[in-house]
C-alpha cells in the first residue's frame, strides 16, 4: 500500500527522465535504501534550521510486509534513522511534519498481522529517537492517516480516512496537543466515500485539509477549513466530467492557499481568501498528476508529481506569482515519480519519491535549485 488509496499502474519499460526547459534544475541527492527490495518515500519535511526528514517504507522479506522508513538530512548526507513498527503486518508512513531539529511527527498506518485491519499510526521524534503515540481509530475496519501539519511541538493536525460500521468511507481528523491525539469532528460530505489526503496550516485559526469525495456519481475535489472552532467544507471547483482529486495543500501566512491533484491531467487550485479557482498550468504527457505542493511566498510555490508519456517521468512545476512553468530533473531509472515537496525561499528545497531500478522501488530524493 503506497501513499494514497489507488495503486500506480505498472509500466515495465525502462525509462529515462530527460530534463526539459524550465525554471531551475533539480539534482538527485544520494540516499540509502534498506535491503534490496522495495524502498519508497511518501513524505518529506524541511526544518527551520535546514535539516530534513523523509518517510515511507521498506519491504521486509522475512515478514513479507512493509516496515516504516525514516531518513534524515543532517546538512551533508541522508541517513536512515531507526523508526518503530506496530505488529508484524504492513506498516507505512505517509506524511511528516517538523517544527525544529528536536520535534517531528510522522503518520501512516499499521497492521498487527497481515490479515488484520489497518490502524492509524503516528510516531514522534524527540530529538534522539522515534516513538509511537496512541492515535484514535473510529472505524471498525481500516483507519489510515495520510497527512500531518505542525504549527508547534504541542499543536499539530493529522488527517486521513476510515470506514464506518456501514462500510462508508469517512474523513478522519485528529489533533495533537503535545501529549495526546484527539479525534475532532469532521464534516461528512458524501453518503458513500470521502477521504482527506493532506493538511497544511498557517496558524491556529487557519488550517486547510484536502482530499476527495464521491458526489453526483464521481470523485470530486474536497477542501475543508478550520477556523479555530470548527471544520467546514468549502466549495471547490472541478474540471471536466471525470474524477477530480486533491492530493496536497499548502497555505501561506497571508491566508492564501494552494491545492494540487488531478482530473485526468494535473489540477491546480488557488484560494485568494474568498474562493477557490482553477489555475492554468503546463500540460505534458498523456496523463499527469500532482502529489505534493509547498508555498514559501506568494511568488514561490512548487508542486511535484509525475506524468506518463510511454514511460512515467517526474513532474515539477513552479509558480512565480504570475505563471506556472515546468522545472527540470534528470533521473536515470525505470519510471521515477515524486510524491512530496517541502521548503522554499530561505530554506532547503527538497522533493521525494521513488526511482525503480527495474527490479524494485528505490528511494528518490531531489535537491531543489539554488538551495
Amino acid at each position: 500500500m503506497r501513499r494514497g488509496v489507488s495503486l500506480l499502474p505498472v509500466v515495465s519499460l525502462w525509462g529515462l527522465a530527460v530534463a526539459w526547459a524550465g525554471t531551475g534544475t533539480w539534482t538527485v541527492s544520494p540516499a540509502p535504501n534498506r535491503g534490496s527490495l522495495s524502498n519508497f518515500l511518501n513524505g518529506i519535511a524541511v526544518t527551520p534550521e535546514g535539516s530534513a526528514w523523509a518517510v515511507g517504507h521498506s519491504y521486509d522479506q522475512q515478514l513479507a510486509s512493509y516496515r516504516t522508513l525514516a531518513e534524515r538530512w543532517d546538512g551533508s548526507r541522508w541517513q536512515i534513522v531507526s523508526s518503530p513498527n506496530v505488529g508484524t503486518g504492513y506498516n507505512d508512513l505517509y506524511g511528516v511534519a517538523t517544527t525544529g531539529s528536536t520535534s517531528a511527527l510522522a503518520v501512516g498506518y499499521s497492521r498487527q498481522t497481515a490479515y488484520t485491519s489497518a490502524r492509524t499510526l503516528a510516531v514522534k521524534w524527540d530529538g534522539s529517537s522515534w516513538r509511537t503515540t496512541v492515535t484514535p481509530n473510529p472505524g471498525s475496519t481500516d483507519n489510515v492517516l495520510y497527512g500531518v501539519a505542525a504549527l508547534a511541538s504541542d499543536n499539530a493536525w493529522a488527517v486521513g480516512g476510515y470506514y464506518d460500521a456501514s462500510g462508508v468511507g469517512r474523513p478522519l481528523i485528529t489533533h495533537w496537543d503535545g501529549t495526546r491525539w484527539s479525534l475532532v469532528d469532521a464534516p461528512r460530505p458524501s453518503t458513500s466515500f470521502s477521504i482527506l489526503q493532506s493538511v497544511a496550516a498557517s496558524g491556529p485559526n487557519d488550517v486547510w485539509a484536502g482530499g476527495y469525495a464521491s458526489l453526483n456519481g464521481r470523485y470530486s475535489t474536497l477542501l475543508m477549513h478550520w477556523n479555530g472552532a470548527a471544520w467546514s467544507v468549502v466549495p471547490s471547483p472541478n474540471v471536466g466530467t471525470k474524477a477530480n482529486r486533491i492530493r496536497a495543500v499548502a497555505v501561506l501566512p497571508t491566508g492564501e492557499a494552494w491545492a494540487v491533484g488531478d482530473s485526468q491531467t494535473s489540477l491546480i487550485l488557488h484560494w485568494d481568501g474568498v474562493s477557490w479557482s482553477v489555475v492554468d498550468r503546463p500540460l505534458i504527457g498523456t496523463y499527469s498528476t500532482l502529489w505534493g505542493v509547498t508555498a514559501a511566498q506568494s511568488n514561490d510555490v512548487w508542486a511535484v508529481g509525475y506524468y506518463r508519456d510511454g514511460a512515467i517521468e517526474p513532474l515539477i512545476m513552479h509558480w512565480d506569482g504570475g505563471t506556472w512553468t515546468l522545472g527540470s530533473a534528470t533521473v536515470n531509472a525505470a519510471n521515477p515519480w515524486l510524491t512530496s515537496v517541502s521548503g522554499g525561499t530561505g530554506a532547503g528545497l527538497w522533493a521525494a519519491g521513488t526511482a525503480p531500478n527495474g527490479t524494485a522501488d528505490r528511494v528518490l530524493i531531489l535537491k531543489g535549485p539554488g538551495r
